[in-house]
């Protein structure tokens, strides 16, 4: 928009574009209300700057007669073509416990089974568990993050997603949480007194057995009584 200092409409006046990277239509002549008005287009290929790391191409308009100028910044990614995203895991369970860690990968893939380009961003997050780093670069395709479970049993939900082409995909997997190697355990016994000499007498010991977190451990852990 072209305008006078009073802020009214500048008509007919010649403004020339320019690009960074792309191609702008140009010139144009701004109309009544002072538009003007062009189309701007990649060339097939992302902006990046000198170093080739991404960057923005800068478009400017120039009206040379009043010597003005401004100029806006647009990003030309690349088109990545992308058609899955999988997510992997060690395995499908995993116990509780300060050090239990597990590798998670994420395999992102074009057709025809072709790895997406190195340096793919990939989100990671999880319900219930943490997941380091929570964002990750591909190489060869694969994203990969290491998986800490929750201090409590159950199901926990994985999640990778990417945004290509500017759409969101997304896996997931779903991980059991079992509890940990036991750290403690209670006797109870039912009842606490019994008569001497009775030959009906005798009283149930109920053994609770836990992990460190306070969750009961798996079946099959033997308890032995003295």
């Amino acid at each position: 928009v072209v305008r006078a200092e009073s802020h009214d409409p500048l008509p007919n006046q010649l403004v020339e574009f320019s690009t960074t990277h792309g191609v702008a239509q140009s010139p144009v002549r701004t109309d009544e209300n002072g538009f003007a008005r062009t189309i701007f287009t990649d060339v097939g290929s992302a902006s990046v700057d000198e170093n080739g790391n991404p960057d923005s191409s800068v478009v400017t308009a120039r009206v040379r007669v009043l010597n003005l100028e401004s100029s806006v910044r647009i990003m030309i990614r690349p088109f990545d073509n992308v058609r899955s995203i999988t997510l992997l895991h060690e395995s499908s369970t995993i116990s509780i416990g300060e050090n239990s860690t597990m590798q998670i990968r994420a395999r992102v893939m074009k057709p025809n089974n072709v790895p997406v380009r190195d340096g793919f961003p990939v989100n990671f997050t999880s319900i219930s568990g943490r997941i380091n780093p929570s964002t990750v670069l591909t190489e060869t395709g694969d994203a990969i993050a290491e998986y800490s479970p929750p201090l409590f049993v159950g199901v926990d939900t994985l999640q990778a997603w990417i945004v290509a082409d500017g759409e969101i995909m997304t896996a997931t997997a779903a991980i059991q949480i079992t509890p940990g190697i036991p750290g403690r355990m209670t006797l109870i016994a039912d009842p606490e007194a019994i008569i001497t000499g009775d030959p009906d007498a005798f009283s149930n010991i109920i053994t609770n057995v836990f992990d460190d977190y306070g969750n009961p451990v798996v079946a099959g852990i033997t308890v032995s009584y003295t």
